[in-house]
């Protein structure tokens, strides 16, 4: 058991994040601090995970921001998202043979490597930990399947609206209640290059979207004016992420493996009484 408490925690922004939701006890709090045992530094612009690597590490990050992308032959490029901290960056990579994208830094970082053998074994004797990965497992297919209706159907102000209030309710679950100025440290090109405009369409996008006192931007620090107005461009719903079920606060007695008295009833059979 850790003798860590939650402000010394190793990755203690996964760890806010995780308790707007649930209330990690010391099982879960030790199996994230051994998750985090093989940290590592990275400059901006490194690539921690290139694109054809065999993917066999999972990435926790700790601190500082990162991007994963995919690139055309042409040197074209697709931002798929932002990794910010307290993100595990592809926890299922081990069951998969390459690795389909690229990881880069964007800023300085902290990251974690986390080999599969020892994902498996800290989620064995902390299977609770298990659902709180599956449910940001579930939250980040969401944004995703949101990012791609965003790119494929949004027009200009819609995508980049859907982009910030995004980052903005992410980097609401790094703090205590929703900061009043964000730092966001991605440039117009990296924006261009993550909603599928131009540059020069972002930058004139991003000058309306002042103008009618929705943001606020200086350098990289970035005011959302009217929430209710950005949010209502966004398309996105009012409760996301969405709350773990209370339901699964009591997951891990329901992730122990089956005994042979629980195996599970076939269709048709009738359940034997066990006492």
């Amino acid at each position: 058991m850790s003798s860590e408490t939650p402000a010394e925690h190793p990755c203690k922004p996964l760890l806010h994040r995780l308790q707007h939701f649930v209330d990690p006890g010391p099982d879960e709090l030790a199996a994230l601090a051994l998750l985090t045992r093989d940290r590592r530094q990275a400059t901006p612009n490194a690539c921690l995970l290139r694109e054809g690597d065999p993917g066999r590490t999972a990435l926790l990050l700790c601190s500082g921001w990162a991007l994963r992308q995919r690139t055309l032959a042409d040197g074209r490029r697709q931002i798929m998202e932002f990794l910010l901290p307290g993100d595990m960056c592809d926890p299922g990579s081990f069951v998969t043979r390459r690795a389909d994208s690229s990881v880069v830094a964007i800023t300085a970082m902290q990251y974690a490597r986390v080999p599969p053998d020892l994902l498996l074994e800290t989620l064995r004797h902390a299977p609770g930990l298990g659902v709180c990965l599956w449910w940001m497992a579930a939250q980040h297919a969401a944004m995703m399947r949101s990012h791609l209706l965003a790119v494929g159907r949004m027009n200009a102000r819609e995508r980049i609206a859907h982009l910030v209030w995004e980052l903005a309710c992410r980097l609401d679950l790094l703090h205590d209640r929703p900061p009043r100025v964000y730092r966001l440290p991605i440039s117009q090109e990296l924006i261009a290059d993550a909603v599928g405009l131009s540059v020069v369409h972002v930058s004139r996008t991003l000058c309306a979207l002042e103008r009618d006192g929705i943001l606020h931007r200086h350098g990289h620090h970035w005011q959302i004016l009217s929430r209710r107005r950005l949010r209502a461009l966004a398309n996105l719903p009012v409760a996301w992420p969405q709350r773990l079920p209370a339901s699964l606060h009591d997951a891990p007695t329901a992730l122990q493996p089956r005994t042979p008295s629980t195996r599970a009833v076939k269709p048709g059979e009738t359940p034997q009484s066990t006492s």
